[in-house]
């Protein structure tokens, strides 16, 4: 059911024709006022603004016949509302943030404090999910106005677009004491003790895929953990290989306690996907924020590639 105030943004766009415009006249940032356009239009099922880049909205014969009930309405409900749209600045634009729990806690969460100290006029929601496709389905649905995984780059309808925000690259670690081993015994990789995510999660499905693609079938499956740090843990500790990334291994790596074996075996991107549109400045702020946290994540290394029982060089 449309809010008052959604219906009340709608009508002041129609009047000028031009979401600068009229975010500037109502006091409140053009993503806000697209922002409410968008959900409106999820709402009703129909666009209301016909958009089409270098030239100004203009409402659709849907949105022209919407117009005159609108204003119908907002005039009924007059005495019962406390502001106009214009009357006064917003506080605070909000965000809302799906994305995956590791991000969450190892990437924003750390470094959110700077961002709201920075800008104090954006506010960040976040909500933990689980699989990629409720995340898509949530931002496609208006749920969430971002969302934020790390994986392969999906297919979108507009106006959603999804981004790489930032790419980290996966190798297969071991300890040192096992990487001589297997160059002393010629051990074949598919016959390692392999350390492998939770079977039926999005990371156990894509390291399955990537060490199939690479021709590695493991043999002798000794644990599974759905947890990267716990898998890292284990190859240090001389359980087994497993397929990392370099954001999980470069502090070990970087400590003598961890190798890489050959080259990388997969490669990911941090994607995020919004329909907000990011020439707007607050749009702008937050996604280079994400840039710097979600995009970061193992991204400081890159190494062309790393030789058989080598240490995976680090900057």
């Amino acid at each position: 059911m449309p809010t008052l105030r959604r219906l009340e943004v709608f009508a002041e766009a129609a009047v000028d024709c031009s979401f600068r415009k009229t975010a500037d006249r109502l006091n409140i940032s053009q993503a806000g006022l697209s922002n409410h356009i968008l959900l409106l239009e999820r709402e009703l099922g129909y666009a209301l603004f016909e958009r089409r880049r270098g030239s100004t909205p203009r409402l659709t014969p849907a949105g022209a016949s919407l117009l005159n009930h609108v204003r119908a309405t907002l005039e009924a409900a007059s005495p019962f509302m406390t502001r106009s749209p214009s009357s006064g600045p917003e506080t605070k634009i909000r965000f809302n943030v799906c994305a995956r729990n590791y991000m969450l806690q190892q990437a924003i969460i750390p470094s959110i404090e700077a961002f709201n100290e920075r800008h104090p006029m954006i506010d960040l929601e976040f909500h933990a999910v689980d699989h990629v496709a409720d995340i898509l389905a949530r931002v496609a649905a208006g749920a969430c106005d971002i969302g934020l995984f790390r994986g392969t780059l999906p297919v979108v309808r507009p106006p959603l677009r999804a981004q790489s925000i930032g790419q980290a690259r996966g190798f297969l670690f071991v300890n040192p004491d096992m990487a001589r081993r297997i160059g002393e015994e010629g051990t074949a990789l598919a016959d390692l003790p392999f350390l492998l995510p939770k079977e039926g999660t999005d990371l156990g499905a894509s390291i399955d895929l990537a060490l199939a693609r690479n021709r590695i079938s493991p043999t002798n499956v000794v644990a599974r953990s759905q947890f990267p740090e716990m898998l890292a843990n284990w190859v240090v500790e001389g359980r087994g290989a497993s397929l990392l990334f370099e954001s999980h291994m470069s502090q070990h790596v970087a400590e003598g306690r961890a190798v890489a074996l050959g080259p990388a075996l997969i490669e990911w991107d941090s994607v995020m996907v919004s329909a907000l549109n990011q020439r707007d400045p607050q749009v702008r702020a937050v996604v280079e924020f994400f840039r710097e946290t979600v995009g970061g994540l193992g991204l400081p290394q890159r190494p062309d590639a790393a030789p058989a029982g080598s240490t995976a060089q680090v900057d």
